[in-house]
């Protein structure tokens, strides 16, 4: 029987920071994903000493529209991908943007641009812990571990950035490989 992982999709298929940073240095605050240390956009510009005029431009350019189709995807979940869905069923689970009217279908369409996944496959919630499986993978601590508390008879892991190794969780995936042996002890807690 084949598990059903949840997977986010910021932070593991695109680096939705790096698309930050690239908005902050071409307007004039160069910056750089390892200085960015909190997993909230704002907080994390802030704390690396950007001008709030700086953090408002990029908090702007997040909710543009064509803001989704600009993010670029990480050439390892490109060529692992495949490889996850062998092995899982998966499903992607991502938080919408209410400040943008584009958001969601912009998601879709660069979802099936360069992972070919399906409409279906994709569930926006703000509440992604009320969404069941056997497994969850995000690279927002306080998401993994709300559904590690609402399934605390599945397992849930993060994936692990700079934005995010102060958090304290029980299972920590550092690249595709261990995601992909994730899923793999997924499958075998499934049979």
């Amino acid at each position: 029987m084949r598990p059903k992982l949840l997977l986010d999709i910021d932070g593991i298929l695109t680096d939705f920071h790096a698309a930050i940073a690239r908005v902050a240095t071409e307007a004039g605050f160069p910056i750089t994903t390892d200085r960015m240390v909190e997993w909230e956009m704002s907080a994390s510009l802030r704390q690396a000493g950007a001008p709030e005029q700086i953090v408002d431009l990029c908090m702007c350019a997040m909710a543009s529209d064509g803001f989704n189709a600009v993010l670029d995807p990480d050439p390892a979940a490109l060529e692992n991908l495949p490889a996850l869905q062998e092995i899982a069923d998966v499903m992607f689970v991502t938080s919408p943007n209410p400040k943008c009217s584009s958001w969601m279908s912009e998601r879709i369409d660069w979802m099936r641009q360069y992972f070919d996944i399906q409409p279906l496959q994709i569930v926006f919630s703000c509440e992604k812990h009320l969404i069941s499986g056997d497994g969850f993978v995000d690279d927002n601590p306080e998401n993994v571990l709300y559904w590690a508390r609402s399934h605390p008879e599945k397992t849930a892991a993060l994936w692990d950035a700079p934005y995010n190794r102060n958090a304290r969780v029980q299972r920590r995936l550092r690249s595709w490989p261990e995601l992909l042996d994730f899923a793999r002890f997924l499958k075998l807690r499934s049979s």
